[in-house]
């Protein structure tokens, strides 16, 4: 079977800016990548001034995504995927995941970043059943007309969209809960959405104050800057769906291996997830 994230012969020169942070090679420093540049280091030794539990909390994003995927692969029992702005790639990610519970899924990535997509081509190469396509995500129409999606994955099955830490670079006037909307149209009952988000607590204390700060800061540092929603904004992603238990919460609260022994920082609470299906 060909693989989409084969490169064609003549690749492109991806040109970097290194002299601005990008927040997906910030979050690769947070995990202890390399995958990362001096502006990004820089940006997140900021942030860990600003919260010292911010590491803690990145690599508790991460964590999440890998409980999310391992419930829908093991217990809902998909075994195709959609996995929208993928970031780096990392040492799990979601193909790892999905075809360890379940072999023979298939496993589609869509991005737009250059230099993402140059990673994913050279490092995911080799994995059968795993394929790319570049694509704004805040353009369904465009993504699900793809042929790396529309080849790869069967559309009248119950697939897995993962929207992991990816619908908080869209601004509201590009209109990210309509974008969502979409997709879950053209899915098929049973599949379902994982999305994780910035969460702005909006109840006046420290985590409300914080997450207004790193807004400002990221916005500030990084190409595109991203927006921390309400619980409401964050919440109407699902609609239309059935959340599973416990909802949507801060992502170190989804399922974790263990009871929780200490409160929840600033960091974590502004960071939540959840994950519905399509009735």
């Amino acid at each position: 079977m060909p693989n989409s994230f084969i490169a064609p012969p003549e690749r492109q020169v991806v040109e970097i800016d290194t002299d601005k942070a990008s927040f997906v090679r910030l979050y690769d420093a947070f995990l202890g990548g390399k995958d990362n540049y001096a502006v990004d280091r820089a940006l997140c030794r900021q942030v860990t001034e600003l919260a010292a539990e911010a590491p803690a909390a990145i690599r508790q994003l991460h964590n999440w995504l890998l409980r999310a995927l391992r419930f829908l692969a093991r217990d809902v029992g998909l075994d195709q995927y959609l996995h929208l702005g993928i970031g780096l790639p990392h040492r799990e990610n979601t193909h790892h995941i999905a075809q360890r519970l379940r072999p023979g899924t298939s496993v589609v990535y869509v991005d737009s970043d250059p230099m993402i997509l140059a990673q994913a081509r050279a490092l995911l190469a080799e994995n059968y059943g795993v394929y790319v396509a570049e694509g704004d995500i805040a353009d369904p129409v465009g993504v699900l007309s793809d042929p790396s999606v529309t080849d790869h994955l069967d559309f009248t099955r119950p697939i897995g969209v993962i929207l992991h830490s990816s619908m908080h670079y869209i601004p509201d006037a590009a209109g990210p809960h309509e974008a969502v909307a979409r997709y879950v149209d053209a899915l098929a009952p049973g599949s379902c959405i994982a999305l994780s988000h910035l969460h702005d607590p909006g109840d006046g204390g420290t985590a409300e104050e914080l997450a207004t700060e790193l807004e400002r800061r990221l916005y500030l540092a990084t190409e595109h800057g991203c927006r921390f929603r309400r619980r409401e904004a964050i919440e109407r992603f699902f609609d239309g769906l059935e959340l599973f238990d416990p909802g949507v919460v801060p992502v170190r609260d989804w399922w974790p291996e263990g009871p929780r022994l200490e409160p929840l920082a600033d960091a974590d609470r502004i960071m939540v997830g959840g994950v519905a299906r399509k009735p």
